[in-house]
Order: structure tokens, then sequence, then C-alpha cells
């Protein structure tokens, strides 16, 4: 920086410090401006201030502006010397002559200007004289004039300076009053000041407040402090007080004082002698503080230590505390038992350093979502591996919990962890049971759906030719008698294995369903008269109930549906002998493009009984061996029903008594048609959340959600669901139910009970495992659906349909 530079910045450093520019008019200089004016007989005077890129004006007479840029300004050759610079005639004048105030509306022909020099000899600006008329002349005694007006404007500006000064001064000596009054009401901390010369006490407004009384009710220097404290603590305090005047160093008193009201407050004084030039005691100088609130809280925590420390060694489970990066400050002695590693060896060293290598960033990853607003409300179990002192690898589940200040600022971590390693070996085993029996559920799926394949193949001959030689006239009559035992053997056997094939393709989850269009009227005629003969030859009536309703096509898998209502039908006619059948239907619109069917079997037949009903789905069961042997049959037709009816979204119920006939009822929502024919589309452009950690899975499912045309957003785990639930809003959730640390199950727990963004969303079950003890389990988790695995298209679509349609 060269001397010019620093001349300048020197300059404009002094201008801010007098705090001038752009502050209102003021008389001290308006009236130096006025004189000017008169005293040059111009028609403009002007106090002027230069900063960096303009000329300010602090005063001004005949001009209405109040600043103009600093490249156009006299006042810029004005502070470059101390001399005063006159320009007679700024048309002649190379400097100004092309300058705007010169041709423009301000029309200067003349200007005078004294720079405003500091002590300190900074030039700030000028005093400036301009008339619009050029002059012959500019004598020295002028010149000397506006000299001396401009020192007096730098002394205005100077005292101007010290008045602000004494204002601010004033004003931060009532600030730190202030300051200092609230600072001692809020630590309820006073003070005190006792005066050898004039023996007198002061005590601050906190010391009449902490000894319960008031500057107008209490006078310490008539009434002896002493007397507001307790009487077992009166010889102590006089005690504390000489022992400081003798020692001259400071002292410290605690004990109680007691308020004029009764009410005692625990207090502790501290004070020391104030000396003189000499070294002389002049003055007792101290505080006051109530600590009555600290030392009850200082007792409670001492307590709460004392039982958590009871607690910490005495727990089975490793309690640690840790800083937000791993760093312990607290170990329970269990440490030793479970790691190998006394407390003292494990605080100062991160958790991480405890931890299978391969274990370290996933658990830091599960760790890091609770650090993120709102994480200290989960309290997920996370399974990890560690590793002993001894180097033995062990499991471990912790259960961590985030400590926030009143900011949400995060303090430490509170963890538990316990060892389960025998848990995790025992959980292995089961897991490779499962898979185990579930490969040989599905070799006994593939055995049976083979074996009925193969016995088809020559049921069909037999059938066949059975059916050839009922007709053929040469039969005798006892020949046509066994052709017709063996036309019906075989196909109760031929229906036996229709059962068969049917439940394996159930289990194995090879069962699509083939939705298409039907009327519900003409599929029910069509399906009732097929039993026609069956009750004609009973003697049983046979009655279709249809209730009138607007809505009369829907979409549905009609081959399945007929196989259900025939097997209920089958069942009804079977086990009734006197009175009939009948068969309801009703269907109920909804606000949405779907319908609920209800269709009631209802027999007048020999019922079943109360503990009979609970295993009457199961496979191969019937209610009671007696009906096996008087009316033959598998027990497989109502668990194949259920199962369709399942897989459809449905369910079936049942209501019977003994001697009074059955009432079967089944209820699904089925998509409506509109009059063209047309399906209304399942579900439209559905924002879905999927929960799934299986990777073909995924990649399966976000196909079949692109091309319904819906968005979705993919997560491995229920902690990650958990979390874009909360914060984005969807209007479904697809939510595996196995799943590694927080399963399907606890997610679906924890949005149900915890508000976000997707509150109220429908929660669908992922799973394979569907029997009612699971399908239980999955609606009190609070689950509203269930998508059977391996996923369909088909079966997708109809329960993302189900669920974002509302009950009329």
């Amino acid at each position: 920086m060269n001397a010019a530079a620093k001349i300048e910045e020197a300059r404009l450093a002094a201008l801010l410090r007098y705090d001038v520019l752009d502050t209102p008019a003021e008389a001290a200089f308006d009236d130096i401006t006025d004189l000017a004016a008169q005293l040059f007989e111009v028609p403009i005077a002007v106090v002027t201030l230069l900063d960096e890129t303009r000329q300010w004006f602090k005063s001004c007479v005949g001009m209405t502006d109040t600043e103009t840029s600093r490249d156009v300004a006299f006042c810029d050759y004005t502070i470059r010397s101390d001399e005063v610079l006159v320009v007679l005639d700024a048309t002649q004048d190379p400097r100004f002559r092309d300058n705007p105030l010169v041709v423009g509306q301000a029309h200067i022909r003349f200007y005078a200007g004294a720079p405003l020099i500091t002590k300190e000899g900074h030039r700030l600006g000028a005093l400036c004289a301009i008339d619009t008329e050029p002059r012959e002349a500019f004598d020295e005694k002028s010149r000397k004039a506006l000299q001396k007006m401009a020192a007096m404007v730098v002394h205005a500006l100077d005292q101007r300076a010290e008045l602000m000064l004494r204002r601010r001064t004033a004003q931060e000596l009532a600030i730190k009053e202030h300051t200092l009054e609230l600072a001692e009401k809020l630590a309820k901390l006073g003070h005190w000041r006792f005066d050898f010369a004039s023996q007198r006490s002061a005590w601050s407004p906190e010391a009449y407040a902490i000894h319960g009384v008031t500057q107008a009710s209490y006078d310490p220097n008539v009434t002896m402090p002493g007397v507001l404290y307790a009487p077992e603590d009166r010889g102590r305090l006089a005690d504390a007080f000489t022992q400081g005047l003798i020692t001259k160093e400071p002292f410290e008193f605690e004990g109680e004082v007691v308020r004029p009201d009764g009410v005692r407050r625990r207090v502790i004084t501290r004070g020391a002698p104030e000396f003189d030039d000499k070294g002389e005691i002049v003055a007792l100088i101290g505080v006051i503080q109530d600590v009555t609130e600290a030392r009850a809280m200082t007792g409670a925590l001492q307590a709460s230590e004392e039982r958590y420390r009871l607690v910490a060694e005495n727990a089975n489970d490793l309690i640690l505390v840790y800083d937000v990066h791993g760093t312990v400050s607290f170990a329970s002695p269990s440490s030793l038992q479970i790691l190998g590693y006394t407390p003292e060896e494990m605080i100062g060293r991160t958790t991480q350093s405890f931890l299978h290598p391969d274990d370290v960033l996933p658990t830091l990853t599960h760790y890091q979502t609770l650090l993120k607003p709102g994480g200290e409300e989960l309290r997920p179990r996370i399974t990890m591996r560690a590793r002993r002192k001894d180097g033995r690898e062990i499991w471990l589940e912790a259960a961590p919990y985030v400590v926030r200040d009143e900011n949400g600022r995060v303090l430490r971590f509170h963890d538990s962890a316990r060892d389960v390693t025998v848990r995790k070996r025992y959980e292995d085993e089961l897991r490779e049971a499962r898979a185990q029996a579930e490969h040989l559920a599905g070799v006994k799926s593939d055995f049976l759906a083979n074996m009925s394949h193969e016995l088809r193949t020559p049921l069909t001959s037999i059938i066949g030719f059975a059916r050839l030689l009922e007709f053929a006239p040469e039969l005798s009559s006892s020949s046509k008698s066994a052709v017709d035992r063996i036309a019906a053997a075989s196909r109760a056997l031929n229906t036996l294995v229709n059962d068969v094939l049917d439940l394996a393709k159930l289990e194995g989850g090879k069962v699509e369903l083939d939705p298409q269009q039907f009327e519900v009227g003409p599929f029910l005629t069509e399906t009732v008269e097929l039993l026609r003969p069956q009750t004609a030859a009973k003697g049983l009536e046979l009655t279709l109930d249809i209730s009138e309703s607007e809505i009369g096509v829907l979409y549905g898998d009609t081959s399945r549906l007929r196989q259900v209502l025939l097997n209920l039908l089958s069942n009804a006619v079977k086990f009734t002998e006197t009175g009939g059948v009948t068969v309801r239907s009703s269907l109920r619109a909804m606000n949405g493009p779907f319908a609920c069917w209800e269709l009631e079997i209802e027999d007048t037949g020999i019922g079943i009984r109360p503990e009979e009903l609970a295993r009457l789905f199961d496979r191969f069961v019937q209610a009671d061996a007696s009906v096996t042997r008087r009316f033959g049959g598998t027990g497989l037709g109502l668990a194949i029903s259920r199962q369709l009816i399942d897989l459809m979204g449905g369910g079936i119920e049942v209501d019977s008594e003994p001697g009074r006939g059955s009432r079967f009822t089944i209820s699904v929502r089925l998509p409506v048609h509109t009059e063209d024919g047309q399906p209304i589309p399942v579900a439209n452009s559905l924002k879905v959340l999927v929960a799934e950690d299986g990777p073909a899975n995924q990649e399966a499912l976000a196909r079949m959600l692109e091309g319904m045309g819906h968005t979705f957003d993919m997560v491995a785990d229920g902690a990650a669901a958990i979390e874009s639930a909360r914060g984005e809003r969807y209007d479904v959730i697809l939510m595996d139910v196995a799943m590694p640390e927080v399963d399907g199950l606890a997610a679906a727990r924890e949005l149900i009970h915890t508000p976000g963004a997707s509150s109220g969303a429908p929660i669908v079950a992922m799973s394979s495992v569907t029997g009612p003890k699971d399908r239980a389990e999955y609606e009190q988790a609070g689950m509203t659906g269930l998508l059977t695995k391996p996923v369909t298209i088909t079966a997708l679509a109809t329960v993302l349909a189900s669920a974002t349609a509302e009950d009329a």
C-alpha cells in the first residue's frame, strides 16, 4: 500500500469514529452554514463529509440534495491540502468546466471551500461557500474567515463525539447495572459492603431478597444482620467475620437464614477485606448466595447416583455412556463379565474398537439415524458382533438412547447391551430348520402335484370308459350296477385328485387369479343350477335370492369363485336331509371403484358342534369322524375355499348349531365395471413405500409398480421405513414382515402409535407365512392387508386397490 492509500485509509477511519454520516440535521452545524451564507453573501453554503464514494451534506443552505457522487465533488479537491480552495469561475477552470454540477441544473460558478481538519491532521470534508455567478476575487481576509468557520465545524464535531461518548458510557453503565442486578437475581446471588470509616453497610437488591426483607422494611445499619440467621448459626457467622479481619484473608460461611415469614433458606456468605494504599483494611466486601435448591438437587443427585451405581453394579447387561463419536465415559462393572474389560479399561476408548471389523460400518449407519431430529423416539434393538479381550467373538444386542439438551443438540448416548450369543445360535439353528422345512414342504407340494397329474392320466380313461359303458345296451343289470359303482368311485377319486392338486398349488404359491368381467345374476344362476339335480334327488328345495342393486357387473376370477361356491353348496346339500339350501347375494357400493359382495349359503342340515368350528377349515379335517364314515370326503374343500378367498383379499365366516343347520358367509371386495365394460383402474397413480430387504424381491416389486404407473421409494429395513414414513406422505406402505434389526411388525407398531407425514396410511404385510395365527399377529401390529409371497402382479394390483378403497 502506497503512502497516499495509507493516508486515505486513516482519514476514512477517523471519519467513521465520529459516527456522524447519515445522521439528522443538528443546530450546531446549521447555524454555521447559515452564518457562512450571510457572511460571504452566497446562496449556497454546505458542510460536507467525504467517504469512499460520495460527499454527504451534514448541513446545507440553498440545496435540496443530501449527497452527491464523490467523483463530481469540488470538495474532493479541497481535502487534498490544508489550504482554502477557491474557484472564481468554474467554466474557466479545466478541472471543473465539464463537471455535471457546472453544466447541469446546479449551475455552480463560484466555489470557496475550507477543509475540515482534525487535531490529528485528517481532512474529513469541507465548509463550502457556493454561488451560481462567477466572482472577480475572494480575498485573504475571507479565506481566513472561512478557515476559522471550518475549525468551528470540527469543534462541533468533537463536541458531538464527546457528547455521544458520554451518552454511550451512561447507557453502558446502566446496562451493566441492570445486567448485574438481573444476573444476581437469576443466580440468587447478592453483594454487600461494610465501610469501616462510615460504619455503614450497603446491600444489593438481591441481598435483601435472599434475607426475605425489603429495603423499606429492614436497615442493616440499625438491626444487626445476624438476627436474620438461625440461632445456632449466629455465633458461627460472627466468628467467620472476625477471623477474616484477624487473618486479613477471604472467609466463607454456610448456614440458614430464617426469614420474617418463618421460611428457612440455605445460604453461603463469602467475604474478603478491602485494603487502602497503605495496606490497611477499609472495608469488608462480599457476596451472599441462596443455595437451597442447589443443595437439595445435590442431595437428590447423590441419592440417584447411589441408586444408579447399585443397579449398574448388579445388572447383567452392559451399561454404557458415550458421546457422539463413541468415546466411552462410563461403563458398568458387567463389562468385565461380558467383554473381559474392566470399566477403567473401557473409559476413553470408542465403542467401535470393541466391534467386529465387518460390523463397524453397519452399526454406525444405524446409530446415525438416531442423531436425526426425532431419532430419540426410536428405541431399536441392534445386534452386532463384538470381540472380547481374549479374542473370542460374541453377539451383542444393544438398545441405544439419545440424550439431547433443550435445543435438540445431541449430548450423549445411553446404551445397554446384552450377550445374545446363545440366542443367535438358536436362531440360526431355527432358521436353518425352517429353511429345511420349507424345502421339504416344497418337495411335498411338488410330489403331490406330480402325483396328482400322474393319477389324472389313468383316471381320465377310467371315467371316460365308465361313461361309455353306462349307456351300453348289452349290459346286464348286475354289470350296469358294477359300472355305476366304478363311475361314482372314479369321479370321487378325481375330485380328491383335483383338491390335492389345488392344495399343492396354493401352498406352493403357484395359484394366480385370472380376473375377468362377469354379471352377478347370470353367474349365480348358472352355478346354482349345477346343483339342482342333486337337491331334486334328495327332495330338497334350492333357493337363489339376489338382492336388487344397481351394481351388476364385477371384475373377478369366476372360475375360482365358482369353485368356492360349488364347494360350499355341495357340502350344504350333502349334510342336509330335509328342508333345503338357500343362496343369498347382496352387493354394497363403496366410495371407490369397488363393491363389497356378500354371499350366504344357508342349509337346514345337521349343523356343527361349537368345539369343531375352530378346526373346520383345517386340511384333511372334518367336524366329526362319524361324518366321514357316513358322508365321505377328504376335508380339503373348505380349506381350499378359504385359501382361495384369502387370495382374493376376502374372508369366510360360519355360523352353525347342531341340528339347526349352518350358514357360511363369503365377503369379498371386487372392482366394479363401467357401462362400456372396461374395468376401472385398480388404483390410480399411488405413492408407495416398499420395505423389503431382498434385492431380487426389490427388483421384482419395482418393475411391477413401475408397470402400473405408481411412484415408490424402496428401503431395506424397518428403521429406514419408519424414518421415510415420518418425513414423506405415502398412500400405501408395503411392509415385509421378516427384516433384519427392526422387523416389519415392530416398524408397523411404531408408525401406528407415533405421528408422522404418513399417519393413517394403510400398511400391507408381505409374507410367505399366512397361517391364521400369523394373520392375527399382522392385524394386531396394525397391518390392514396381506400380500402373499411370491408376489404376483394381479395380487399386488388387488391389494393396492383394496388398501386405498374407502368404506361407504
